[in-house]
C-alpha cells in the first residue's frame, strides 16, 4: 500500500465511524435550540467524536493526500497550499471556496463558547452536512488515481 492508498483508507475509515456516530444522534438532527438542550452528555460525547472526525478528515485531506494525489498523478507538488489547492479544484474535486468552508467550520467547532448556542448549533449541522462533500472528494480522488494507473 502507497502513501496515497494509506491515506484514502484513513479517511475512509474515519466517514464510516462517523456514519455510526450520525446514526446514534439521528433523532437530533438537524440539531435545534430545543432538540440541542436535550441532548444527553453522551449525545455530546458523540458530537465531539464527531468534531475529532471532521478535524482528522480534514487535516488529512488538506495536509497529505491533496499533495500526494497530485505527486501520483504525475503533478508537480512543490507549490504552496494554496497553489495545490487550485490544482486540486481545476480536477473539479473541490472549490477552493468550499474548502475554506471547511476551515472555518472546524475553527469554529473547535472554539465552541455557550454563549453562542444558535452560533454553535449552526456550526454542527454545517459540519455534519460536510461529510457528504467529504464523501464525494474522497470518490472523484479515488477515480482519478484509478484511471491513471491504467
Amino acid at each position: 500500500m502507497n502513501r496515497l492508498e494509506f491515506y484514502l483508507e484513513i479517511i475512509q475509515n474515519s466517514l464510516q465511524d462517523v456514519d455510526n456516530y450520525i446514526k446514534k444522534i439521528s433523532p437530533f438532527l438537524p440539531v435545534n435550540y430545543p432538540n440541542y438542550n436535550e441532548l444527553t452528555a453522551h449525545h455530546k460525547d458523540t458530537l465531539d467524536a464527531i468534531a475529532f472526525r471532521f478535524n482528522k478528515i480534514q487535516s488529512t485531506l488538506g495536509e497529505k493526500t491533496f499533495k500526494v494525489f497530485l505527486e501520483a498523478i504525475g503533478y508537480d507538488t512543490n507549490k504552496s497550499f494554496l497553489e495545490i489547492l487550485s490544482e486540486i479544484e481545476k480536477l473539479k474535486i473541490i472549490k477552493r471556496k468550499k474548502w475554506i468552508e471547511f476551515r472555518e467550520i472546524r475553527n469554529k467547532v473547535s472554539h465552541d463558547y455557550p454563549e453562542e448556542v444558535e452560533e454553535i448549533i449552526q456550526n454542527l449541522n454545517k459540519m455534519i452536512s460536510s461529510f457528504e462533500d467529504f464523501k464525494q472528494i474522497l470518490k472523484k480522488i479515488k477515480e482519478i488515481y484509478e484511471a491513471n494507473r491504467l
